[in-house]
């Protein structure tokens, strides 16, 4: 599937590039900000917190999660034309929180005394790089597709504490993973565009899928 995909990219690029003009080329650079959504930093959570519950089969817990937190990329690219551009940056997407408590004991108005919290966090970043096809709407705006590669760096750690005991795990790893994206653009002046994106950034090792939904400004030389 990598291979594939990385195959498929590259005749993407060679295919551009081929058809680029020279007349039309610009240097930028850009700054997006916006929402992380750690698709899978729930799932992870009920996994760890599952400790809470591993002794009493009619428990639950209750589980306090923020899998949303603001993320930024700075970027810089070059136009070949106005159908095609490369960009490469750095993009940080924050920290994924939660808090399970418990257990309870449905239809019960008290605790066991085997309660307990854990604390998880996850988090990732890295460095990327997209193709970036563009269709001009009109001579102001602009619709674009993203395809492309992160060197991502994804940890995730959970500690536990209270009379369940006390505990911590961690998890991290690295790897090159693909993103794919599409967006609007709109040129407030010759130099200045806005421009919004989301984006999703696949299989972050330790941490899975993010999509990142942003706002950002490009300016050109």
């Amino acid at each position: 599937m990598k291979k594939y995909f990385l195959t498929t990219a590259f005749v993407i690029l060679a295919s551009a590039l081929s058809a680029a003009a020279v007349a039309d080329d610009s240097l930028y650079i850009g700054l997006n900000a916006g929402q992380s959504y750690f698709k899978d930093a729930s799932g992870g959570m009920n996994s760890s917190a599952g400790i809470l519950t591993a002794n009493c089969g009619t428990c639950s817990y209750h589980l306090d999660m923020n899998n949303r937190e603001l993320g930024y990329q700075g970027f810089v690219g070059y136009r070949f034309n106005e159908y095609f551009a490369l960009e490469g940056g750095y993009a940080n997407f924050g920290k994924a929180v939660g808090t399970a408590t418990g257990p309870y004991v449905p239809g019960f108005p008290f605790t066991p005394s085997n309660s307990g919290t854990v604390h998880s966090e996850m988090k990732a970043y890295g460095v990327t790089f997209d193709a970036m096809l563009s269709y001009p709407l009109t001579q102001k705006f602009l619709v674009f597709g993203k395809l492309g590669i992160i060197a991502a760096r994804g940890a995730n750690s959970f500690v536990d504490s209270g009379s369940i005991g006390n505990g911590s795990g961690t998890a991290s790893g690295s790897g090159t993973k693909q993103s794919y994206g599409v967006g609007v653009a709109y040129a407030a002046t010759k130099r200045w565009s806005v421009r919004s994106t989301w984006q999703q950034f696949h299989d972050i090792p330790a941490v899975g899928d993010v999509n990142f939904l942003s706002l950002g400004v490009t300016y050109s030389f």
